[in-house]
């Protein structure tokens, strides 16, 4: 049995007034339950595949756009988490007030596409790469999923689980040609941003520089206008969503069970509890 699988029951027994991990399979059963309400909110983070563009397989972008093309994003929030989540193509979820509905808006897969791109980049034939992904249930299914829609376009994704620990280590060191890690995300569009697309920021783990991207997180940080620094980061989504360094999977979404005898607690998009307002009855 799933730890959210256990704490639910835990739930249900009255052993405990609230979880913050719901089991995603779950949520549409308690829709109206007498004795439990579930809260569904979407969160500021991302989930998405890593890809190495040190690596020679993936220096061109024509890949990794075939790549992007190739995969089913609704297919994947639909089947792994149950419907609960948002199929992405950017750093910002629709709590974000930069969000841009445009510009995340994950498109239907073009495998015709992605083969025009392959055979441009000279990878008509296809060709094969490793992904190193952590243990969690829900992650293995996703990259099952893209292994197959992979196959249509005759990439052959092959994965390597690791404990998370050493994923993100490798991560760090450049020692893979492509993971998986997502971000829990953060208020403000620079704290999804920058640490992650800058050259040489700390969690650039694709090794991605762009110039002109730097260019517009520098400027973004030291615009006071809210409305400006929004026309910023639209220009710096378009253009991570045309170099495709990290491809954007989908926006998941913090899922609560809460015994309806506790009264007043609030969701916030960054998914931590506050227990001020909160009292059993």
């Amino acid at each position: 049995m799933s730890d959210a699988n256990v704490a639910l029951v835990n739930l249900k027994s009255g052993q405990v007034d609230m979880i913050n991990r719901f089991p995603l399979n779950e949520v549409p059963n308690y829709a109206s339950d007498a004795k439990i309400a579930v809260v569904n909110e979407p969160s500021p983070g991302f989930k998405g595949l890593v890809l190495n563009n040190r690596n020679e397989k993936f220096r061109d972008k024509r890949v990794r756009q075939a790549i992007d093309k190739a995969i089913d994003r609704k297919a994947l929030v639909k089947v792994a988490l149950s419907g609960v989540g948002a199929p992405a193509r950017s750093a910002l979820s629709a709590t974000s007030w930069a969000y841009d509905e445009a510009l995340d808006k994950a498109p239907d897969p073009d495998l015709e596409g992605a083969r025009k791109l392959l055979a441009d980049a000279g990878k008509a034939a296809g060709f094969s790469f490793t992904v190193v992904i952590d243990m969690d249930p829900t992650t293995q299914q996703i990259y099952q999923l893209i292994q197959s829609q992979l196959k249509a376009v005759k990439i052959d994704m092959q994965l390597q689980k690791q404990d998370f620990g050493t994923v993100l280590d490798r991560a760090r060191k450049g020692d893979f040609e492509a993971t998986s890690i997502g971000w829990s995300g953060r208020m403000d569009p620079d704290g999804n941003l920058y640490d992650w697309f800058h050259s040489g920021a700390h969690m650039n783990y694709m090794g991605y520089n762009n110039s002109e991207l730097d260019r517009l997180l520098d400027q973004a940080r030291t615009v006071v206008s809210q409305n400006e620094r929004k026309v910023l980061y639209q220009k710096i989504m378009g253009i991570l969503s045309d170099d495709v360094p990290y491809i954007f999977l989908y926006h998941d979404h913090n899922v609560f069970g809460i015994s309806k005898s506790l009264q007043g607690f609030t969701p916030n998009p960054d998914g931590m509890i506050r227990t001020v307002d909160m009292e059993k009855k």
